[in-house]
């Protein structure tokens, strides 16, 4: 730049020169062919000097261009390399809200990645206008272009994988919270199933066998809709190809067994309740047909 400066200072000085050795060369003199001579030389030597400074900025804009995409290619790389560091984290979290959390986070670093395309992009716009304009380095800077773009590539199959770790953590989290929960409701259920109390007498029995009838009710209605609810979970985790897909389908065996063991339960005390009813419903009988032959007699006696 400097030399073209100087150049361009010079340029009015040679251009006159050239003027005036052009009109001296028009005029009929015994110095014309030599003046003729020294303004074609001056001329030649005046665009040759161009034409190489030119070129020489031409070059020097092209080596400086290719320094610009090496110092652009090792920052990308360097970001791309801190990026996989963090994708390769194992941490899973603790607990469900610690996992989602976790989840969150990356679901954020994960749009930062995916924006980061346009980066890449412009990289590679780079690396063809380099290999349009013929540099010396094409070869060398498709290569560092094509290694730039595996590591990108390989880096989002890095952040699905992570994606995938956390999210499959996460709903493990959340079907043993579903299956825990459910346990426990069971359980409850149970204690009232499993009473042995069959009533006093007819009255007594009768609202125990309504209430029961309602319980029964509701229990079978309400539990039977979460425990599809579970299973379906499970199913669906386990067509995903789950990591813990065997733990998962042990406790779908035991959530399934035990709604099994209150539904068997729950039919036994209805039985039970129902023989109880029948039994005080003759004891009942008996004593109104008792009370009755007594009436009867007392009313003969008279």
């Amino acid at each position: 730049q400097t030399l073209q400066r100087e150049l361009e200072g010079h340029r009015s000085r040679i251009e006159d020169v050239l003027e005036r050795a052009g009109i001296i060369a028009t005029i009929r003199s015994p110095q014309a062919d030599c003046v003729r001579a020294g303004h074609d030389q001056l001329a030649q030597l005046w665009a040759l000097l161009w034409a190489e400074t030119e070129r020489r900025q031409l070059v020097l804009d092209a080596m400086y261009q290719a320094q610009q995409y090496y110092f652009d290619t090792a920052e990308v790389e360097a970001w791309l390399s801190e990026q996989e560091l963090h994708m390769m984290n194992e941490e899973k979290g603790k607990d469900e809200p610690s996992t989602l959390q976790l989840l969150k986070k990356h679901l954020l670093l994960e749009q930062t990645i995916e924006d980061y395309a346009e980066t890449i992009g412009l990289l590679s716009q780079q690396c063809r206008q380099l290999l349009e304009m013929g540099h010396p380095d094409s070869e060398q800077i498709s290569k560092r272009q094509s290694q730039i773009d595996r590591l990108y590539v390989s880096l989002k199959d890095l952040v699905e994988e992570r994606k995938s770790r956390l999210e499959q953590q996460y709903w493990l989290y959340q079907l043993n919270r579903e299956v825990d929960e459910l346990e426990q409701w069971i359980a409850q259920r149970e204690v009232v199933a499993s009473s042995p109390e069959l009533g006093q007498d007819f009255e007594h029995v009768s609202v125990l066998q309504e209430k029961f009838t309602e319980f029964a009710s509701e229990t079978g209605s309400v539990g039977q809709e979460r425990v599809t609810a579970v299973n379906q979970m499970v199913d669906e985790l386990i067509d995903y190809g789950h990591s813990e897909a065997a733990t998962i389908a042990e406790w779908k065996d035991g959530v399934n067994e035990a709604w099994a063991d209150l539904l068997e339960l729950m039919e036994t005390r209805a039985q039970m309740l129902a023989a109880s009813h029948q039994l005080h419903k003759f004891f009942s009988d008996c004593k109104e047909v008792k009370q009755r032959q007594q009436l009867s007699f007392r009313f003969k006696s008279v």
